[in-house]
């Protein structure tokens, strides 16, 4: 393994370069973000993700929303397979994304339309970057080449044809044939981003087929994707109350139910409706324990049960009902270890097998089995031994769980420093490390590993600050940990008043500093 320079106006290797320190020294290209990490804008006022198809697995569609009300401003429909990677252009005026179809799209931001496709690499591309300028796009792919694309904002006429073609793509949709069964045009619509026609036609569908929850669900899908939450409540309230009564008992549609309603309960989360995410979770339960005793030996049945249970507890954490959590987490570990004992974990994908393991570390930890817990995380590691967010996973659960007893910072640092190594522009990994290192005794690492985090991610938030706070005041440095203690307290509050993780380091935070913090 090794790295080469290369010169991105040539194509020619770049011999003066060798030897440059690259952490030092500004990156030509801007990096692009890997599957299921969030691509923001500059100015973090809109993001854009992966949206998940079918469980937890990445789909072909991703999507543009606003930070704050979290509304779906644009959904970017073109690519064939998942998408793998994505980079917003340093203007944020531009998105580029990479999917396992083996192209590459260019969008327009403001607009959602997509610019155009480069093809080009014979295998799935897998990383990409933007030049500061945005004129020059680069991307690595497992052809084992890296190619440098012209991206040069295109002339008026070209865009205008572009915005022809997809206002009559739009007409289509909304023109479709009336003997097309409502349930059909549903999907067409859903599938293309156009949520209020999704939504009504899911709603002419549901009225047909009352026993169907699939539409209900997918309408308050819908209805959630356009910021219309409580519409959405009412469906997923409805849908607890029709399940209750009637059940479903087919494999098939259980299993699409249970994975609706994921999806459903990770869109109502992500927006602060506890409540309804937990009434998500519990129907996806359900759902997937009916699939599993209809066919006992599909293994992701088991798989998915056990991790929404596991979710459904982290959720009851978060609301303040531990006790619910805890008894949560505990029918969630029966599930894993059932998996373990009866070798359905071999029927597993590569990635749904590291998943099990990362739940099993978890779970074995909530239960008070720290050496069970630790035999796990040396499979999980043994697993993927060159995934930076197994190694970043780990180790952020070795320096900050709950109960200090199981803590590890040696390990810790350990495991950061090699996501670190993997994954050098993760800002995430950077935090991790910082946070290791502060929890090993060493304030001054911490400090330059979370300031490295901060520059990576835009400035940082109150997992940054908080140990900012704490490592300066072990530093001997009061004003600047009162400094970093009350910018963390800010943005918690306006931003995530509620997260279980940000409330515990704000309590141990105003411990050190000795703040008369009237919320602990």
């Amino acid at each position: 393994m090794g790295i080469k320079v290369w010169d991105p106006v040539t194509g020619d290797l770049d011999p003066a370069l060798a030897g440059v320190d690259f952490d030092a020294d500004r990156h030509e290209f801007e990096p692009g973000v890997g599957l299921w990490q969030v691509s923001s804008s500059p100015d973090r006022k809109l993001v854009a993700h992966v949206v998940s198809e079918i469980g937890d697995i990445a789909g072909n569609t991703v999507e543009i929303r606003d930070s704050v009300s979290g509304r779906v401003t644009h959904t970017l429909i073109g690519h064939t397979g998942p998408v793998a990677c994505a980079a917003v252009s340093p203007d944020g005026r531009r998105l580029v994304t990479a999917s396992l179809d083996r192209t590459i799209k260019l969008w327009d931001v403001a607009t959602g339309r997509e610019v155009f496709t480069l093809q080009g690499h014979t295998a799935e591309p897998l990383s990409l970057a933007i030049s500061p300028d945005g004129h020059r796009i680069a991307s690595g792919a497992l052809d084992m080449k890296v190619r440098i694309w012209d991206a040069t904002p295109l002339p008026d006429e070209v865009l205008q044809a572009h915005e022809a073609r997809y206002q009559n793509k739009l007409k289509a949709l909304t023109k479709l044939d009336t003997s097309t069964d409502d349930a059909r045009r549903a999907e067409v619509f859903d599938k293309n981003g156009q949520w209020e026609l999704a939504a009504a036609a899911y709603s002419r569908a549901f009225d047909l087929h009352p026993t169907e929850l699939r539409y209900l669900l997918k309408r308050g899908l819908a209805y959630g994707r356009l910021g219309q939450w409580d519409r959405a409540e009412v469906d997923v309230s409805t849908a607890v109350e029709l399940n209750a009564k009637s059940p479903l008992t087919e494999f098939g549609r259980c299993t699409e139910q249970g994975h609706t309603c994921r999806i459903l309960a990770w869109e109502f989360w992500r927006t602060g409706h506890l409540r309804e995410t937990e009434k998500a979770f519990r129907i996806a339960f359900q759902s997937f324990e009916t699939a599993a005793t209809q066919a006992p030996g599909v293994a992701g049945s088991w798989h998915f049960q056990s991790n929404t249970l596991l979710q459904l507890g982290r959720v009851l954490r978060s609301d303040g009902r531990p006790t619910e959590a805890e008894e949560e987490f505990r029918r969630a570990l029966v599930v894993c270890e059932k998996m373990e004992a009866e070798g359905l974990t071999n029927g597993l994908s590569p990635g749904e097998i590291v998943g099990h393991y990362q739940d099993l570390v978890e779970l074995r930890d909530a239960a008070g089995r720290r050496q069970d817990a630790i035999a796990a995380s040396q499979t999980l590691l043994e697993l993927a031994p060159k995934d930076s967010k197994v190694h970043n996973n780990l180790a952020w659960w070795l320096a900050t769980c709950q109960e200090p007893r199981p803590r590890d910072p040696a390990r810790a640092v350990e495991l950061a420093r090699k996501a670190v190594e993997l994954a050098p522009k993760q800002g995430m990994f950077w935090n991790t490390l910082g946070v290791a290192q502060y929890r090993a005794g060493d304030s001054n690492a911490a400090v330059a590993a979370l300031t490295k985090s901060m520059e990576l991610s835009n400035g940082g938030d109150s997992n940054d600050w908080f140990f900012l706070a704490m490592a300066h005041w072990h530093l001997g440095d009061k004003p600047q940990a009162l400094s970093w203690y009350d910018k963390a307290v800010r943005w918690m509050e306006k931003n995530k008043p509620t997260d279980e993780e940000l409330i515990r380091f704000r309590a141990e935070a105003a411990a050190w500093l000795e703040v008369n913090d009237k919320t602990h």
